[in-house]
């Protein structure tokens, strides 16, 4: 559209957005894909997926209980 008083263009009808290429994208791209599955990993999956569960440490107390001589009960 072209304004009546300077016969320019008046840009109301130009578009704001740019075309341009980016050479670091996979970069970014990847980036932002190891922030969500970090995310995913620590908010959405057990704790029982990487480890036993606390399995190793409850035999070992239920081992380290049943090896310790019982003391005797006296009575009074």
């Amino acid at each position: 559209m072209r304004d009546p008083d300077t016969g320019g263009f008046t840009g109301q009808f130009q578009s704001i957005f740019q075309v341009a290429t980016n050479p670091g994208r996979p970069i970014i791209y990847s980036g932002c894909l190891l922030v969500v599955l970090g995310a995913f990993l620590q908010f959405y999956m057990r704790a029982g997926v990487f480890t036993d569960g606390g399995k190793r440490e409850r035999e070992r107390a239920l081992a380290k209980q049943k090896a310790k001589p019982q003391p005797a009960s006296e009575d009074l």
